[in-house]
């Protein structure tokens, strides 16, 4: 069975998009961000969100222009300056160190092979 973030991570672009429209100034789109193990490079399903980063719809990239615009992208999510602006948009916080926790113990355990999943965790 195959991992299937393509939904989740287009809702995320398009909500991205709306908020951009609404704010006046450019977000990236960090749906980029997912990508295949293997070739570290998003899905065709994210060809969308590359045309309308380097404003040429209906372009086909092989793999040394999707690349390079990746790589462009990702520069540009990990400078973007207003994450943080970006989250109380929409009533969420940030986490410190990728995990969210109360004053009481917090017990992390490595997760085992799900019904969902046929990638191997580690």
């Amino acid at each position: 069975m195959v991992v299937k973030y393509g939904y989740p991570a287009g809702a995320i672009g398009s909500a991205l998009i709306e908020t951009e429209e609404k704010w006046g100034h450019f977000i990236p789109p960090i749906n980029v961000l997912v990508v295949n193990r293997a070739t570290q490079l998003p899905s065709h399903g994210v060809d969308w969100y590359l045309q309308r980063y380097c404003n040429c719809t209906g372009r086909n990239f092989d793999i040394i222009d999707k690349r390079a615009i990746v790589d462009e992208i990702h520069a540009d999510i990990f400078a973007y300056e207003h994450w943080e602006e970006l989250l109380e948009e929409y009533g969420l916080e940030s986490i410190e160190n990728g995990v969210k926790y109360d004053d009481a113990e917090l017990e992390i355990s490595k997760p085992s092979r799900g019904s969902w999943s046929s990638e191997c965790l580690f």
